[in-house]
C-alpha cells in the first residue's frame, strides 16, 4: 500500500512538474534588429527603433515546404494584440454644443474611402471622398439632427482577415452625448506582422535552422531591465483608458488623477497606478484632464446592403499635382 501511494505521488509530482516547467526558449533575444522579450505567462514584448509591440505567442505545428515535399514544424508563432473591431468609440456631453453633435474622426486616412457612417441605412455617407489626398491634421464634423444610433460600416479589403473584409455592420447608441470621437481601428493597420521562429531541438532558430542565441539579464543594463519588467503585456485593446490623440491633445477616457504639488509645482498620476510615479501637471495635463470621455460599447449588426448618400463628410483632395483616381466605392449593388 506504501509502494502504491509513493507512485501515486511521484506520478502526481512529475505531471504538476511538466505542466508548470518554463519552456527552454522563455527569455530575451536580439533579433530581427530589436529586442524580443518572451515572458513566461505566454505574452511577449518587442522593442525595435521606437516601436513598442505586445501579443501572445504559442508553439504551433505548421506544414512548411521541403525539397521532399511538405513537412510538418514546430513555430513558437507571436501575435500582436489586436482591436476586436474596426472602431473604438467615445462620448461626452459638452456644455459648449447647445444645439446637435460634432463627431471627431481619427484614422488612417489613406484607407477612409470605404468606411461609412449613418444614423440609419437609407443615410449612410462616406466619412472620405473617393481615394482622398492632401490630408488636414484633424478632421471634425458638425451637424444639428442628433440620432439616436450611428451604424458605421468598413468595407476595405483586409488581407487580416478570414472572409478578406469585415463582415458586420456596427451601431452605438449616442444617449446623453453630443461630442464623440470616432477611431478607425483595422485589423490591418495595428501591428499587422506576425513573428515565425522556428522550434528545434536546442531552442529557436532562425531560417537557415542556426540556434537564436538567448540573451542573458547580465548582457543589459539595469535600466533597460527595470523598464522591460515594468511594461504592461496585457492586450491594450481590452482597456478603456489607452491614450487617444485627438484635437484637443491626448484624452484617457474614464481615468481619475491624483494631484499632488511639491515646492509649488504641480504633479499628478492615474489613481489606479500602484507605483509612485508623478508626471509634471503642465498645460497638457490639464487638457486631458478637462477632456472625459466615457468609451461607448458596440454593437454587432448583419450586414445589409445600403445605398450611400453621394454626399461625404469630410473632403480631401490635393489643389494642385495629382489628383484622386475616382476609383468604383460601395454603391449597394
Amino acid at each position: 500500500m506504501k509502494k502504491l501511494f509513493l507512485a501515486l505521488c511521484i506520478l502526481l509530482f512529475s505531471k504538476t512538474f511538466a505542466q508548470t516547467k518554463k519552456p527552454d526558449f522563455v527569455g530575451f533575444y536580439r533579433e530581427r534588429g530589436g529586442i524580443f522579450y518572451i515572458k513566461e505567462d505566454k505574452t511577449f514584448l518587442i522593442v525595435a527603433y521606437a516601436t513598442l509591440i505586445t501579443g501572445t505567442w504559442d508553439v504551433k505545428e505548421i506544414k512548411i515546404d521541403t525539397d521532399k515535399g511538405k513537412k510538418s514544424q514546430k513555430f513558437v508563432v507571436l501575435t500582436p494584440y489586436r482591436p476586436e473591431f474596426p472602431f473604438s468609440i467615445f462620448g461626452r456631453k459638452n456644455p459648449e454644443i447647445k444645439i446637435g453633435y460634432q463627431i471627431e474622426y481619427g484614422a488612417e486616412w489613406m484607407i477612409s474611402d470605404e468606411v461609412y457612417i449613418g444614423g440609419s441605412l437609407d443615410k449612410m455617407q462616406a466619412f472620405f471622398n473617393p481615394s482622398p489626398n492632401c490630408f488636414k491634421s484633424e478632421y471634425i464634423y458638425k451637424n444639428n439632427d442628433l440620432p439616436k444610433e450611428f451604424i458605421l460600416a468598413d468595407l476595405n479589403e483586409n488581407v487580416y482577415l478570414e472572409k478578406g473584409k469585415y463582415t458586420n455592420l456596427f451601431s452605438f447608441l449616442t444617449e446623453e452625448y453630443n461630442d464623440f470621437l470616432i477611431a478607425h481601428t483595422p485589423a490591418d493597420q495595428n501591428n499587422s506582422m506576425v513573428y515565425h521562429f522556428l522550434l528545434g531541438a536546442n531552442g529557436i532558430e532562425d531560417e537557415d535552422g542556426n540556434p537564436i542565441e538567448k540573451s542573458k539579464e547580465e548582457d543589459f543594463v539595469e535600466e533597460d531591465i527595470k523598464f522591460f519588467n515594468e511594461i504592461s503585456t496585457k492586450n491594450p485593446y481590452l482597456n478603456d483608458n489607452y491614450r487617444l490623440k485627438t484635437k484637443n491633445g491626448d484624452i484617457i477616457p474614464d481615468t481619475e488623477f491624483e494631484i499632488i504639488e511639491i515646492e509649488c509645482k504641480k504633479y499628478y498620476k492615474n489613481k489606479n497606478d500602484s507605483k509612485d510615479y508623478y508626471e509634471l501637471y503642465d498645460e497638457d495635463a490639464e487638457k486631458m484632464m478637462k477632456n472625459k470621455y466615457k468609451k461607448i460599447p458596440l454593437k454587432i449588426l448583419p450586414f445589409k446592403k445600403f445605398k450611400p448618400l453621394k454626399t461625404s463628410l469630410f473632403h480631401a483632395e490635393c489643389k494642385d499635382g495629382y489628383k484622386n483616381s475616382k476609383r468604383k466605392i460601395y454603391s449597394g449593388e
